[in-house]
């Protein structure tokens, strides 16, 4: 459903990618594993349009590499960014209302009916629906990131550190819930800088370093791979 060729990105002179190609096929998870500065954002963010890039990127068949961030959004590629970015003075429910206009403007009976899915996924929001997003907690608005980018009903879902900043069990309950959202049958890529738990949901995965990708394969393979553990996992398996 996601294949990319020869993709290069530029910030002026210094190279942030270089010649990045990948492929991504309906309902898998893809992870994308380095350390900060290889590049994994700004893959993220050339395939949303927001980054002048070369190269060519499809989705579903069709070249998206020149849509604006508007277009692919439109077209079912949503963003969850790093850091979260919810809006803080508005409620938790305006927040997630505001994920809809991403493909349909304001229908109540719709938004109603989306809301109830992301609680169900997400209870602690329902439960918050009122509260300003500012008074929740880190996890918390992870979860209503997530929430919102799902209520632009997305067919593939983009991640950006989801687990970045949390405690260990609220972690956990994030990787259940991106677990979840898969076997419901949405594609996710997924950055990430835990690779241990990147690669134990993953059923594919692209190590980039320095703006390039320098291992790719099954996830089962990599995590089983010296160089992966040396590098990724603090510890090889022997």
């Amino acid at each position: 459903m996601l294949e990319i060729k020869g993709l290069t990105a530029n910030y002026g002179h210094i190279t942030a990618l270089q010649d990045i190609s990948l492929d991504m096929g309906e309902n898998e998870i893809v992870a994308l594993i380095g350390s900060n500065g290889a590049g994994k954002t700004t893959l993220l963010n050339s395939i949303s349009g927001l980054v002048t890039k070369t190269g060519e990127i499809y989705y579903n068949g069709e070249n998206i590499s020149a849509k604006t961030p508007r277009d692919v959004a439109k077209s079912g590629i949503l963003q969850v960014p790093e850091g979260r970015h919810v809006f803080p003075g508005l409620t938790v429910k305006q927040n997630l209302t505001v994920g809809s206009i991403a493909w349909r403007g304001f229908k109540s009976a719709d938004i109603e009916e989306d809301l109830e899915r992301v609680y169900l996924l997400f209870p602690r929001l329902k439960e918050r629906s009122h509260q300003l997003a500012w008074s929740l907690s880190g996890g918390e608005q992870q979860m209503l990131a997530v929430g919102r980018a799902m209520m632009g009903r997305p067919k593939l879902l983009m991640l950006d550190e989801p687990s970045m900043g949390l405690a260990p069990i609220v972690i956990d309950e994030m990787f259940d819930s991106i677990v979840k959202l898969n076997q419901t049958g949405l594609p996710i890529l997924l950055v990430e800088q835990n690779a241990q738990l990147a690669l134990e949901v993953s059923t594919k995965a692209y190590i980039l370093e320095h703006g390039k990708i320098t291992i790719s394969g099954s996830a089962k393979d990599l995590i089983n791979d010296s160089r992966v553990q040396d590098a990724y996992l603090g510890t090889r398996v022997v």
